[in-house]
């Protein structure tokens, strides 16, 4: 079978600053080393038969000691097998401990030294002897080195990019398949209903779009919105291919003006659970930090705090980044800070707004329908101090205007008068 050629086409090749998981390569081995690999084998399929039978043969035991106690203690089968058994069904992940670093550390030696016996010893496992040795020759600033190599091999395995489009759908699959042996067991255990839809998120990739359920949900969809799954599916399947694009053109200065306001102020009023609350900049510290008791922390020093509409179109991306990362996020002060803050508050004036350039002219209903120019007037207040009121002065002073159709009434008229 041909191998899959590196294209622009792959999901890691349109990331190309993520790592990534590289294909297994298998090395060229000798025929006596296939021999001898194809007679360990048979032994250890033998081993493993013998194994079994044993087990099963426990298994046989275990089942009439089982009968035994249930019939003696008047309690159901499965109670005393459960107790036996000592079932859980949550289980932690087990974290990288020193013994897993030692060994990851001894399997990347061995095979840049290209020792086969090494990694054999590496497959079965150190010994306690062994290990007490290496762990006390050993000094924390190598224990430390070997965590922290195992824990980046452990990332790039469970978030590594998939190198080809095979690797990339075989992935897709068997984690669908996983999430649905999940959901089916969590039926049977609780009742719970679910389903999960799976789809790419590029045009070129190659997985394939896909549903799982317990209890047959999906119907879920042909009931409650008289559509078949699959055509809800395929929405999403569209959805996704051009939600990255959709980012892209939304990369100009003035989106990410917006995006900044909104993540700023939707963060704001998470903290305060407070959906009318309003974001200042001009008296940032003095009308939120003081008052609120919230503070934007995580924001560059080289950066100087202000509206969005005053930062550069590389600040506003970067910081823009940085709330949706989340190193830029919003912290409650503790008391002592607070105090400081009102310190450098009773110090320093307080910066007045500049006052409107129509101020006490009258402003009539809105009566337009330019969306655009509403939404731009609230950009501007959200972006000065997301003042509600001043927001809605705006947009009538917008409505004012005459519009080119007002304009042209007045001609109109005019030449309708003489000819009549």
């Amino acid at each position: 079978m041909p191998k899959e050629k590196a294209s622009l086409s792959t999901h890691a090749a349109r990331n190309p600053a993520k790592a990534v998981q590289q294909p297994r390569k298998r090395a060229n081995q000798s025929s006596a080393t296939k021999a001898t690999k194809a007679l360990a084998a048979a032994q250890r399929a033998q081993a493993k038969d013998a194994l079994f039978a044993d087990i099963d043969d426990h298994y046989l035991e275990k089942r009439q000691l089982i009968k035994d106690l249930a019939k003696k203690h008047n309690k159901k089968e499965n109670y005393i097998k459960k107790l036996l058994n000592n079932d859980v069904h949550t289980k932690t992940k087990r974290g990288a401990n020193l013994w897993n670093a030692v060994v990851h550390d001894f399997s990347i030696k061995a095979k840049e030294a290209g020792d086969e016996s090494a990694l054999e010893v590496v497959r079965d496992g150190l010994s306690k002897e062994e290990y007490q040795t290496i762990k006390a020759n050993m000094s924390e600033d190598e224990k430390k080195r070997l965590l922290k190599q195992l824990a980046s091999k452990r990332k790039v395995e469970f978030k590594g990019i998939r190198a080809t489009n095979k690797s990339l759908a075989m992935d897709a699959m068997q984690t669908a398949n996983s999430i649905n042996d999940q959901l089916i067991d969590l039926f049977e255990r609780t009742g719970v209903r679910a389903f999960a839809m799976f789809t790419r998120s590029h045009a070129e990739d190659s997985a394939v779009p896909n549903i799982v359920d317990s209890d047959n949900a999906r119907e879920f969809f042909k009931q409650a919105f008289g559509k078949s799954f699959s055509e809800f599916l395929l929405k999403f399947e569209q959805w996704s291919c051009t939600l990255d694009r959709d980012d892209d053109r939304a990369n100009d200065v003035q989106s990410v003006r917006k995006q900044i306001v909104l993540l700023i102020l939707d963060g704001l009023r998470k903290i305060k659970n407070n959906k009318k609350v309003a974001m200042e900049y001009v008296n940032y510290r003095a009308n939120i930090v003081h008052k609120l008791g919230v503070e934007l922390a995580g924001w560059p020093s080289k950066i100087t705090f202000a509206s969005p509409i005053k930062l550069s179109a590389d600040e506003a991306r970067q910081i823009r980044d940085s709330l949706r990362s989340g190193a830029i996020h919003w912290v409650v002060l503790t008391p002592s800070q607070r105090e400081e803050v009102a310190k450098e508050i009773s110090e320093g004036p307080v910066r007045k707004r500049k006052p409107r350039n129509d101020q006490g002219r009258p402003r009539g209903p809105r009566e337009g329908n330019s969306d655009t120019e509403a939404s731009d007037s609230e950009e501007d207040d959200s972006e000065d101090d997301g003042d509600a009121d001043e927001e809605e002065e705006e947009e009538e002073e917008e409505e004012e205007r005459p519009t080119p159709r007002q304009r042209k009434s007045p001609a109109t008229s005019t030449s309708r008068n003489k000819a009549s």
